[in-house]
């Protein structure tokens, strides 16, 4: 689902707030939907492996999958062994979301076929419309802040050497700054010509598309705190052990 999707792991958040209202969806589900989104979109896997060297691409989607299929259950477990209802289970939908999206065999009784494709097409212009009420601000939002980080942060000074505490404060500020979708590939690409460590660049590339503040809200207000803190916490440390990993291979990236 998330793959083909093609939208920012920003805008997927308003996306998933409607996937989970309509019924019952597990959390699993959900949290796969965010992160493969935009990591697995067929342009930035295209960018991803055409601009960067095969071993950051390979460590980077490893990593990837590693979250979605064993970090992610293994949260979600501890959850559920805590007594947290939003661990391993489902995110109920509404009732009047699950009615609304009922239908019954005599609802379109005594009606044209015209009459059912121009209902059919005001649903979905209403539908598009909601979406776009919801995601374009999540849009703006990055945009405001991606700019604002672009300018005040010093990252020349942090990009001279790496470091582990270096290296830690960039993994903070991508794990949570909201971007578009894309922009982690071609700013790893940017980094990587401009002859920064390797480290940099592929904490860059693996965290700052993959999460953000952003879906770190919505996990803390509709599942649950602590399962937002240790995802987040789950993509520093994979980032920031992925970037040393890397850093240490010592090898030729050109």
């Amino acid at each position: 689902m998330g793959a083909p999707a093609g939208v920012c792991v920003n805008c997927a958040v308003p996306v998933v707030c409607g996937i989970s209202r309509g019924g019952s969806v597990p959390v699993e589900t959900l949290l796969s939907f965010m992160f493969s989104s935009p990591t697995f979109n067929v342009v930035v896997v295209f960018m991803v492996c055409s601009a960067l060297p095969w071993q950051v691409a390979a460590l980077h989607y490893v990593l990837v999958l590693t979250l979605i299929f064993a970090v992610v259950p293994w949260i979600l477990r501890r959850a559920e062994h805590r007594g947290e209802g939003a661990g391993r289970g489902s995110m109920q939908g509404s009732p009047e979301a699950t009615q609304a999206c009922s239908i019954s065999p005599s609802a379109s009784s005594g009606r044209s076929v015209a009459e059912q494709c121009a209902e059919v097409f005001r649903s979905y212009g209403q539908n598009i419309r909601q979406l776009a009420a919801a995601t374009v601000p999540f849009m703006l939002i990055a945009s405001v802040l991606s700019a604002a980080v672009a300018l005040w942060v010093p990252f020349d000074v942090l990009f001279a050497e790496v470091s582990v505490a270096r290296l830690a404060l960039v993994a903070v500020i991508t794990t949570l700054l909201p971007v578009p979708i894309a922009l982690d590939a071609m700013l790893a690409r940017e980094l990587f010509a401009s002859g920064v460590p390797i480290a940099y660049v592929f904490v860059c590339l693996f965290t700052l598309g993959t999460f953000s503040v952003l879906p770190l809200v919505f996990l803390w207000r509709e599942v649950s705190k602590r399962i937002a803190l240790e995802v987040a916490a789950a993509l520093f440390v994979l980032g920031c052990g992925g970037a040393l990993f890397l850093e240490s291979l010592s090898l030729s990236w050109t």
